[in-house]
């Protein structure tokens, strides 16, 4: 669980500081909304990992994980139309910053889960 942790605060932390180095340089607009977008991701992957080791039966394991994705989505989702609507100019940036942290997130969450329930 410590290892799951540390990696999901050293993502959130890069994440964070490659928007401000990409931003300095001028590659990158800075998204309004980076560090709701980056809290989000690292309490909703944290609880579910957590939730979710704690779990011994496979079949129990399968449906409390779909269930979690679910939930997830939708609850990504709303946060995504609200930001949207809450600052138009910045949709692109906001919206493909959430797309990062999704795919970052993601990985690190399916990864060591599938790792954990391996060994």
């Amino acid at each position: 669980m410590a290892r799951f942790t540390s990696s999901l605060l050293v993502s959130a932390l890069i994440l964070c500081g490659a928007v401000f180095l990409l931003a300095r340089q001028g590659y990158v607009p800075v998204p309004s909304f980076y560090l709701e977008t980056t809290l989000l991701f690292t309490i909703s992957a944290w609880v579910t990992y957590k939730k979710l080791v704690k779990i011994e039966s496979p079949s129990t394991f399968t449906q409390a994980y779909l269930g979690s994705i679910v939930i997830q989505l939708l609850a990504w989702i709303s946060y995504l139309g609200v930001v949207l609507y809450l600052d138009r100019s910045g949709a692109n940036a906001n919206a493909v910053y959430f797309l990062i942290n999704c795919l970052i997130f993601i990985t690190l969450e399916v990864s060591f889960l599938f790792f954990r329930k391996q060994s």
